[in-house]
């Protein structure tokens, strides 16, 4: 609740002005709804239609209902319309800051892969450098080892770099690289079928158009009563 002095009238005056986000004022509001509520549903589980009179009044208590539901949606959007375009409002300014922000983000982000990706090629290479050094001494043994007539001695594998997966900072701050395999269809109609799945989209616009049988799908006639107030 926000209390103030009125601008007209006397100094003693004062006007209560019921804050947007007080939420017992809020629930006051549908308060009036609540008995009407209770009437229509002890009255709508306890009627039975046998005949004519009772089908037209299950109409009628339906469209009621259906008022009813509008009337508390409307009062439901009429408290909320000023909490949401504060909301909005909030939102949209604070994007002149995070938007900068992240696109800041994303170019250093981009630069520490591109760094990690020059790392890794750099291991490879080294790696691959020792196994080629390593495959070429066990040769040279083993032809020194044949001539000699005795056997070669088997190399000990030269120890790998240790890699760096974890960079970090003086901060606590750390960065690592994440790889994971993507995929996109570039030919769906090569697209082998176990990598395929049923459209309901496409079948029920097929359904619509007059289709009653389609191998693996069930189609059936669904009837609902709609009422219109």
């Amino acid at each position: 609740m926000v209390n103030f002095k009125a601008a007209l009238g006397s100094a003693d005056t004062e006007v209560v002005v019921a804050s947007p986000l007080d939420i017992e004022q809020a629930q006051k509001r549908f308060q009036p709804y609540l008995e009407e509520i209770e009437r229509i549903k002890t009255v709508a589980l306890d009627h039975k239609i046998v005949d004519e009179e009772s089908n037209v009044y299950a109409i009628d208590l339906t469209a009621e209902i259906k008022r009813l539901n509008k009337n508390i949606e409307a009062k439901q959007e009429e408290i909320v319309a000023e909490p949401k375009r504060f909301i909005k409002a909030i939102k949209n300014f604070c994007k002149k800051f995070t938007a900068p922000l992240s696109e800041a983000e994303r170019a250093l982000k981009q630069q520490i892969a591109q760094y990690q990706h020059k790392l890794d090629l750099e291991q490879r290479k080294q790696e691959e450098a020792i196994r080629k050094a390593n495959e070429e001494l066990q040769a040279k043994l083993n032809e020194e080892a044949r001539a000699a007539g005795v056997e070669a001695p088997q190399v000990k594998p030269m120890p790998l770099p240790k890699k760096k997966s974890i960079a970090r900072t003086g901060t606590g701050a750390s960065a690592y690289t994440r790889k994971n395999w993507k995929a996109e269809i570039i030919d769906p109609a090569l697209v082998p079928r176990e990598y395929c799945e049923p459209s309901m989209k496409l079948i029920n616009h097929a359904v619509k158009m007059g289709v009653r049988e389609i191998p693996g799908v069930r189609i059936w006639q669904d009837v609902q009563a709609v009422v219109r107030t």
